[in-house]
């Protein structure tokens, strides 16, 4: 009986200044700085702290769904009276 796989997937190679999330560590979004000695660097959006990954950890932010929250107005009360 054969098992069929799925084809490796292409490492993702992000641009410098790219936003990226690192899976290596719990999918953290940060800014793509490039790869130096084997290790990709990545720093939060906002700035801070620089921190290196596997660049094989890399992967786009666009590929992933992401949670949408919608909130729905509260019908409760009429508008103008007072609660």
């Amino acid at each position: 009986m054969s098992t069929r796989r799925k084809p490796p997937r292409a490492q993702y190679k992000p641009t410098v200044g790219e936003l990226v999330i690192d899976a290596a560590h719990k999918g953290v979004e940060g800014v793509y700085m490039g790869v130096h000695a084997g290790k990709a660097h990545l720093r939060p959006e906002a700035g801070g702290k620089e921190w290196t990954t596997d660049p094989g950890a890399l992967e786009s932010p666009f590929d992933k769904p992401k949670l949408v929250l919608r909130l729905k107005p509260d019908t409760r009360y009429p508008q103008g009276s007072a609660a």
